[in-house]
């Protein structure tokens, strides 16, 4: 599990896994930055799409994700690797599985890495393809919902996440409780439009097991998350508690 950016000098080797600048930290800053007019030409034009993609879905990400990769998750124990393994798989064939609409769901305790995965995939979709990814948690989610009710703006607003190329949710429930009846409408709306239109779904969830993520999500909901998808638990202990408690 990687703890942050970590200052590189000016090494702009590409990674063998990802194809992504090892300087991680200066491509942030260059993306972050002030967005520069896209050349004219079409490779430019390319290549500058693939950097806003790149720039706004590292931004929703936050700076602790910026150096997630594939290539430097920590899976030392068998299921670690065994799920590490079926996500590299799924890389392999990522184009297709996004058009297929194939989903991805990681089950597990919080602070297991979940989010590293999808958000190492997630880069891969965008510096490779070019494939839009938006990120968003539940609490987000219904907050965002909330202010465009006050504009009658919730129809645009779900639009957003209900037509996208792929959806990542992060645990798309409350961290305390239970969803309420709005919030399970309003997941259940984008699930189900994107089910029937398969466009898919890489979701976390913090469950224990297939119970308590049918209780969080509600079993209409996670029946079409879960179908053709390929599941993964990620039932190891959390790598944030591993530090000594002085």
């Amino acid at each position: 599990m990687p703890q942050g950016p970590q200052a590189q000098g000016k090494d702009t080797r590409a990674s063998k896994e990802t194809g992504e600048p090892v300087a991680m930290r200066e491509v942030v800053q260059q993306l972050l930055g002030s967005p520069a007019a896209c050349p004219a030409g079409r490779e430019e034009s390319r290549s500058c799409r693939k950097q806003e993609l790149y720039r706004a879905f590292l931004a929703s990400c936050g700076v602790r994700y910026y150096h997630c990769g594939l290539e430097n998750f920590r899976a030392t124990t068998k299921q670690q690797k065994k799920v590490l393994k079926a996500v590299k798989d799924y890389a392999k064939r990522l184009q297709d599985n996004i058009t297929d609409g194939k989903n991805l769901l990681l089950i597990g305790p919080a602070g297991t890495g979940k989010d590293h995965l999808l958000i190492a995939l997630a880069k891969l979709a965008i510096w490779h393809f070019q494939i839009p990814v938006k990120r968003l948690t539940g609490p987000e989610l219904f907050r965002l919902c909330r202010e465009a009710m006050q504009y009658s703006e919730e129809t645009h607003l779900l639009g957003i996440y209900k037509r996208c190329k792929v959806l990542l949710l992060s645990d798309p429930v409350p961290p305390a409780g239970q969803l309420t009846g709005h919030q399970a409408s309003v997941l259940y709306e984008i699930v189900d439009f994107r089910y029937r239109n398969q466009l898919p779904i890489w979701c976390t969830l913090n469950a224990s097991d297939s119970k308590e993520a049918d209780k969080k999500l509600t079993p209409v909901i996670l029946d079409r998350i879960v179908h053709g998808a390929l599941v993964l638990r990620c039932n190891w202990p959390s790598f944030r508690k591993e530090q000594d408690v002085v």
